[in-house]
């Protein structure tokens, strides 16, 4: 595992939320405004998780999902999406796109307003594009630690063992740091991993950071050891 963190900037005060569906395909605004809120008051009901049965990976190996973790998943999802529907305080927007789009590719925030675009081919995409967008706009608004308390700046990322080495986390990584520096209140943009984690590291160097030390037993990694591990930090700066 390994983490990566972005320097965000400084928040707008909020000023007036709802939420809207935008689309250049269609001139039902209104219909696609309460199709939204119809459906989004529909899945905000709190559903029971049934008990998860193990998932065969492409090495062969299985896993069993926790189900109270998946329960915790699950009602933070659920929290998102009630204050993303029924929160006065700000508009989510998503806007439909023809194409593949990742969340951050369409990300603009002004104000109390932030805009996502989504696929409409993958409709079942729009609550993780909103909820994205909602995060985002939740750090300008200077209230993430009311979603993300335990991590209002960092993200880690993993990848199942049959995916290594096609370069998909260096591409990954590449267009976060590219989105995190289109802002230009960010001017750092930094990682860290375990110091065996040299996979990881060779991630960050293909995507133009530099090592600049050596962090002492700062982490616990539970798949290492349950005690502080060393880690490697790398950045790249404006």
């Amino acid at each position: 595992m390994s983490r990566l963190s972005i320097g965000l900037r400084d928040g707008m005060v909020p000023q007036l939320h709802r939420v809207r569906l935008a689309s250049p395909l269609s001139g039902r605004g209104l219909g696609g405004l309460l199709a939204a809120v119809v459906l989004g008051g529909c899945s905000v009901a709190q559903p029971a998780i049934p008990e998860p049965r193990p998932i065969v990976i492409h090495s062969g190996a299985r896993i069993r999902a926790d189900h109270d973790r998946m329960q915790a998943v699950n009602d933070w999802v659920t929290r998102e999406q009630k204050d993303i529907v029924e929160n006065p305080g700000f508009w989510v927007i998503a806007e439909s796109r023809t194409e593949e789009v990742y969340p951050w590719e369409d990300l603009r925030i002004s104000n109390d307003t932030v805009w996502v675009g989504v696929d409409v081919r993958s409709p079942d995409a729009r609550l993780v594009h909103e909820i994205y967008g909602h995060l985002h706009l939740m750090v300008t608004l200077e209230q993430q630690e009311q979603w993300l308390p335990e991590a209002p700046e960092a993200v880690g990322y993993a990848l199942e063992r049959a995916h290594w080495g096609l370069g998909l986390m260096t591409e990954v990584v590449t267009a976060v740091r590219d989105a995190a520096f289109a802002d230009p209140d960010i001017h750092r943009f930094q990682a860290l991993c375990d110091v065996e984690n040299t996979a990881s590291a060779r991630v960050m160097e293909k995507a133009g950071m530099v090592l600049e030390g050596t962090l002492r037993s700062y982490e616990v990694h539970p798949n290492r050891s349950e005690a502080p591990r060393d880690c490697w930090m790398y950045a790249v700066v404006r």
